[in-house]
């Protein structure tokens, strides 16, 4: 995150459904642990202005 110009970030579940995307990189940036995004319910954004 400090790449991103970022001075405190939040370390979430980690688990396999642990997707992180970045529009600036239109999409997915990391590999779940299945090979595929996965559907879930719940999530949070981070905006830079």
């Amino acid at each position: 995150m400090t790449v991103f110009g970022a001075e405190k970030a939040l370390w979430c579940d980690q688990g396999g459904s642990t997707t992180m995307v970045l529009a600036c990189l239109a999409g997915v940036v990391n590999m779940p642990s299945d090979g595929a995004e996965r559907p879930v319910s719940t999530h949070f954004g981070v905006r830079r202005e």
